[in-house]
């Protein structure tokens, strides 16, 4: 068991290994956020008189604790049936997760229930609101195992509807009891929003009805809804907000309406049954990993309109054959599937070709990135076109099929896990131009048999070329002054390492993880130097030769 305060002693910042019952010290006075997390056996919890505040979400997943327990002197905070409350009973602070009752009552004089309150709680069926509330905490009723939330007759802020919450007037659905039995659910005709996790873990869901009242869909509003197979986004929504549907694994029939200007970050992450989603001529903005693992998209087309697509907005999409852009679109195109964003003129496109721009060319902008390359694109070699200045992130992630790829030296930035995970890349040259090799760019390349690093290098990013067990000989540059960490870790077949760097200061003593039993090359005059340095200690030789 770990106990951390801060400085003064007064906050309880963190417990670690907390079992059974636990007494907080009565030097405490304040609880931090998250003090508790992950403590899953402890089961009651003593809260002395000298507390005086407690963080939102101090006490989630806690999965054991069935019990809170407060000195009667505490001014701040009581305890009823084992129930946390602020001492004038106004407030629902925690309910806990493990209490071993069915339906619960809230007191009649509370206002508020807390942020996480009754969250993750996997043993109340049916949660009863008193006419005096007027507020609910974020992420009250999320994953848990109601089936109906009941709102008292005269209550003026809230409203039960078949048990899902509303607020009184209908316009805002609030929460949808993640056990309710029902396959099927319609939203009442005048809601006007959809709060934030709204539905988030209803497992029973397979169709959600949207009437065109509804003008906001809250994020994670339907994140993690397994069970949910359709649904039909209103044409009265302007934005697909943040992991909206994240996590419905299952959805396979979706309708983005031509309303809807902007697609959110997560908005479809890991909807692994979408086998085509239709991107309509509205969309502005994509935002960062929007489509992430969407495993079973093949084609993705992109209209005239989009001017901005955030990092990682494809990858994982395992099964992705070809990018389709719009020739409209002033901001990306395609070229043989692949997805480019341009920043210069030395390109133009005419009749879906493309030409070496002269100097009286004067069009938009053209190829100069590359973002993004399908996963499962058929060929076995690439060229990237001359005249592409940078890769994104991500941009060849896992794409297995590849065995070989030329670099021009136009290319002057390769982004962080840009080839990682290409099992049967054998060939690669880097460009000339490169200054950069970002965290985990060539991470679990295990075809790669040797690597040159460019000249120009100045820096080799954490986890670089991890993973690459089929690795055997690689050349560091003079250039080169910083080597971040396990650069080399878990490639037990580099047994050659040429290395010009001659100032170790910025070489990290785990660069080479548990490489063992590797020749080393070094500078002359830098024998001692390497010998006498930790990331070295495990060579079985060092070796001068510049």
């Amino acid at each position: 068991m770990e106990i951390k305060y801060s400085e003064d002693g007064k906050t309880l910042i963190k417990a670690i290994g907390v079992e059974g019952h636990f007494e907080i010290p009565n030097t405490v006075t304040k609880i931090g956020d998250d003090a508790f997390e992950d403590c899953d056996k402890l089961t009651s919890l003593g809260i002395p008189a000298i507390v005086e505040e407690v963080d939102e979400g101090a006490f989630v997943n806690l999965d054991g604790l069935d019990t809170f327990v407060v000195n009667e002197d505490n001014p701040a905070f009581t305890a009823v049936d084992g129930v946390l409350y602020s001492k004038d009973m106004r407030k629902l602070i925690a309910y806990p997760k493990a209490k071993e009752q069915q339906e619960y009552v809230i007191n009649d004089n509370v206002e508020a229930i807390g942020e996480c309150a009754f969250g993750e709680n996997q043993k109340l069926s049916v949660v009863t609101i008193p006419a005096s509330l007027k507020t609910i905490g974020d992420y009250s009723f999320c994953f848990t195992s109601l089936e109906s939330i009941n709102v008292h007759s005269d209550n003026e802020t809230f409203l039960s509807l078949d048990g899902v919450l509303f607020t009184k007037d209908l316009n805002e659905l609030i929460a949808y009891p993640p056990k309710k039995d029902t396959n099927h659910y319609q939203i009442p005709s005048n809601v006007k929003k959809i709060r934030d996790l709204a539905f988030v873990g209803s497992v029973n869901l397979i169709q959600v009805e949207i009437p065109n009242s509804v003008t906001k869909i809250g994020s994670h509003a339907f994140e993690a809804c397994e069970g949910l197979i359709r649904i039909k986004i209103p044409n009265s929504l302007t934005k697909i907000e943040k992991s909206v549907f994240a996590d419905c694994i299952n959805l396979n029939q979706i309708e983005i309406p031509n309303s809807v200007t902007e697609i959110g970050k997560h908005a479809f992450k890991n909807c692994k049954e979408l086998k085509y989603i239709e991107i309509p001529y509205s969309v502005i903005k994509i935002g960062s990993f929007a489509f992430e693992d969407c495993a079973n998209i093949s084609i993705m087309e992109l209209p005239g309109t989009v001017e901005e697509i955030g990092t990682r907005a494809f990858v994982g999409c395992s099964r992705l054959e070809a990018f389709y852009v719009d020739n409209n679109n002033r901001y990306f195109f395609s070229k043989e599937g692949v997805l480019y964003y341009g920043e210069d003129d030395d390109y133009y496109r005419e009749d879906d070709d493309y030409y070496l721009a002269d100097d009286d060319y004067d069009g938009y902008v053209d190829e100069t990135k590359l973002i993004a390359y399908p996963s499962e694109k058929k060929e076995e070699n690439f060229c990237i076109p001359p005249g592409i200045v940078s890769i994104d992130d991500f941009a060849f992630f896992n794409c297995n099929g590849l065995s070989s790829i030329e670099i021009p030296d136009s290319v002057e930035r390769i982004g962080k896990s840009t080839f990682s995970g290409c099992k049967h890349l054998t060939s690669i040259k880097l460009p000339e131009s490169l200054t950069r090799i970002e965290m985990r760019s060539f991470k679990k390349c295990e075809g790669l048999s040797s690597v040159i690093i460019p000249s120009k290098v100045r820096t080799i990013e954490d986890l670089a070329f991890y993973g690459c067990n089929g690795l055997k000989s690689v050349v560091i540059p003079h250039s080169a002054r910083k080597i971040g960490h396990k650069i080399f870790s878990k490639c037990p077949n580099l047994k050659e390492v040429h290395c010009g760097v001659t100032d170790l200061s910025y070489v990290s003593d785990d660069c080479f993880g548990d490489l063992t039993d590797y020749t080393l090359f070094v500078p002359i005059g830098m024998g001692y130097a390497y010998r006498h340095h930790p990331a070295f200690k495990n060579c079985k030789e060092i070796k001068i030769e510049y």
